[in-house]
């Protein structure tokens, strides 16, 4: 008989859906696949609509949880009852503790603390009946009982509170000295702060008890800034003289920040964000409007170890911000989805270079000008890729041989929308004779239109005496003869992708059972889209339900040609 930790040993190497299987062998096999070690990130969530609620809170006891999420806690007596009862038993393993939008009473929310010694993550965002009263931990008793209880907190979530206060706030982070990560989005706070009571204000030990102010955030990154490592002010009216103040204060080194939606920031303040912040690994700019090639330049230049970049819908930035993402040696992740402007040509420009080997991660959804030729160059200079989003782009099966050929590490493709996709790029065959070749000549097709026959959004006025067919012509023949060359080549069907997990090909209307039948066979395949594809019938269904066994997620949205058969037969080989 194997002893426990082996069999723990054995279990690191499956998935959770796998070690669920695992754990019916026997009772050494059952305790190995509830062990904390694998588990860190299993996420055990209750939901109040749960039938037998009392039943699953039993269960959980008998559990090693690490990781609890909870919606809904004091709308039911008897569960919150048990619930407190058992606090200390269930809750001194728990690293993590959301309880995201639950009504939970201040009573309830300091006995279920009090238990949490090994807590690193709290999330308390959207309780607004825990803030609402502002005498959250305005107790000394509630103080004194959580002394020491949360020392190992390092990560708290206060987003989306509409009765946060100073006194909350900082009551909260008194508790929390190793505190390292803050996430305040979507949070009113006030900057022009003269108009409220000031901190040292008699009687007010902790701060203005009626909103949250920037000068108190100042104040706290001041006294916290050698161990502040992450900040998130998404979604609030933070503006550049805030930014400006705040990447300033003596001793910070941040490592990530987060400026999601906040409109009022632009190239001013990004730019003095790139001088002062030069340690940073993670920056999200996510729909700043404002922020354009200028500041993104100077980010690139100056930060040269960042990890993580993220632009999405920052419709000013161009190809010229692109071309100089190839400072960034040690990027990991790039999302420039929705950057319309941005072509094939910035981001061979900015990605394929011989130092950008070590991005792992790229998102590129809804960029039309972006075709065939890109992918072609980044399967040559980046082979490790493990995330590729190119939906709504303008590629063709060219791309799909091009990517199962040489991205043999991916675990994630989205095609959603890439219209000229087809059977013959998932099973890696060439038709040289496809009319279609004659639409996708050397300019590429627009992906936004969604029409194959409008290959351009605006045509130039023609000069006379303009060579310009000559050199129509001219590209022509060269993209037929590159076409052929293409054919000889021999190109290998997706399935090829054995490290492959989530694939999606939503809209892609030229996919039929033909191809489903014949490459799907990932043994690692968990997630699949096929929504709005009406050539997937039932055949296709039957395929998929014998050939990947460990499918959790399919998505059939608007699939016209399947029928009750079809989902009857996949529900019972699929479980």
């Amino acid at each position: 008989r194997m002893s426990f930790q082996v069999v723990t040993h054995i279990m690191s190497f499956l998935s959770a859906s796998d070690r669920k299987e695992a754990s019916l062998v026997n009772r050494i096999w059952h305790e190995a696949s509830t062990d904390p070690s694998l588990n860190r990130r299993t996420v055990h969530t209750y939901h109040s609509t749960y039938p037998d609620s009392k039943k699953w809170w039993i269960q959980m006891l008998n559990m090693k949880i690490t990781n609890l999420v909870i919606d809904s806690l004091d709308t039911c007596f008897s569960v919150r009852s048990l619930v407190l009862g058992s606090c200390n038993q269930m809750t001194r393993k728990l690293l993590s503790l959301t309880l995201k939008g639950t009504d939970v009473s201040e009573k309830t929310f300091v006995t279920m603390l009090a238990g949490c010694r090994k807590l690193q993550h709290l999330d308390v965002s959207c309780c607004n009946s825990l803030f609402m009263t502002g005498a959250l931990l305005s107790k000394d008793e509630d103080r004194e009982r959580l002394a020491g209880v949360l020392d190992n907190v390092e990560e708290v979530n206060l987003s989306s509170l509409r009765y946060i206060s100073d006194a909350c706030f900082n009551r909260i982070m008194s508790l929390c000295p190793n505190i390292q990560k803050v996430h305040l989005n979507s949070n009113q706070i006030h900057f022009h702060s003269d108009i409220f009571y000031e901190l040292d204000t008699p009687g007010r030990p902790f701060g203005n008890t009626s909103v949250l102010t920037f000068a108190n955030l100042m104040a706290f990154m001041q006294i916290r800034s050698s161990q502040m490592h992450t900040l998130s002010l998404s979604r609030t009216s933070i503006h550049d003289e805030g930014l400006k103040r705040l990447v300033a204060v003596p001793g910070l080194s941040l490592k990530e920040l987060n400026l999601v939606a906040c409109r009022d920031i632009s190239d001013d303040g990004v730019t003095e964000l790139a001088k002062k912040q030069t340690a940073l690994q993670v920056l999200d700019l996510s729909q700043c409007a404002d922020v354009t090639d200028l500041s993104i330049g100077d980010v690139c230049q100056s930060i040269s170890g960042l990890k993580r970049l993220v632009l999405n819908k920052c419709r000013r930035v161009t190809d010229m911000s692109a071309a100089k993402i190839r400072h960034l040696s040690e990027l990991e992740h790039l999302d420039v989805s929705s950057c319309y402007t941005i072509t094939s040509k910035g981001l061979i420009l900015g990605l394929c270079k011989p130092n950008m080997r070590n991005i792992q991660e790229l998102i590129l959804n809804c960029l039309s000008c972006v075709n065939d030729t890109f992918i072609v160059e980044l399967c040559a200079c980046i082979p490790k890729l493990s995330i590729l989003d190119v939906s709504s782009c303008g590629i063709t099966d060219r791309s799909i041989h091009y990517i199962s050929k040489y991205l043999c590490s991916l675990r994630v493709l989205r095609l959603a929308w890439c219209k000229d996709i087809s059977d013959n790029g998932l099973m890696g065959i060439v038709d040289v004779d496809d009319p279609r070749l004659a639409e996708i000549g050397s300019r590429g097709s627009c992906g936004c239109t969604r029409k194959r026959q409008a290959p351009v959004i605006l045509n130039l006025p023609k000069i006379a005496n303009s060579t310009e067919p000559a050199t129509d012509a001219l590209a022509e023949c060269d993209y037929k003869l590159h076409v052929r060359l293409h054919a000889k080549e021999k190109w290998l069907p997706i399935s090829n992708i054995r490290t492959l997990q989530s694939l999606d090909l939503t809209s892609c209307h030229r996919v039929t059972d033909a191809s489903i039948t014949k490459v799907m066979t990932l043994p690692e395949l968990r997630t699949i889209h096929l929504s709005m594809c009406p050539g997937v019938t039932d055949e296709g269904l039957r395929a998929i339900a014998d050939n990947i066994p460990g499918l959790e997620e399919l998505y059939l949205t608007q699939c016209t040609s399947i029928s009750d058969a079809g989902v009857t037969y996949l529900s019972q080989r699929l479980y």
